[in-house]
């Protein structure tokens, strides 16, 4: 089981990574149809990289019966550093409204992080 957790772990976060660091020549490479933007390829990436931190952390937790708030942590983390990464570098909204909205989705999942690490 824990092997099966472990493989997991090493698929989802190589596949994340890929798509966060180069998604046009992951889509390229892969056959796929080529995306505009990076935004949403990273955004997928970045989760399936924190489902592969979940997938650690549910692997190496003694007692652990899910993903719980330790995984959901791992994922809530993962998109929300892709997404103030995206910001920062001015590649994740074209109009004010989007990148608004965007910033309060990072805040609130920065919040929700803090939360959950206070009760983890």
């Amino acid at each position: 089981m824990q092997q099966l957790l472990f493989l997991e772990a090493v698929v989802k976060a190589a596949i994340g990574l890929i798509l966060m660091i180069a998604p046009g020549a992951a889509f390229k490479v892969a056959g796929l149809p080529p995306v505009p933007t990076g935004f949403w390829p990273r955004v997928l990436g970045a989760t399936l990289f924190g489902i592969a931190g979940a997938n650690l952390i549910e692997g190496t937790l003694l007692g652990s019966r899910g993903l719980g708030l330790a995984g959901s942590l791992a994922i809530n983390f993962a998109i929300a550093a892709m997404l103030t990464i995206q910001l920062a570098l001015n590649a994740a909204a074209t109009t004010v409204r989007g990148k608004l909205l965007l910033w309060v989705l990072v805040a609130t999942l920065y919040v929700l992080i803090l939360v959950e690490i206070a009760h983890v």
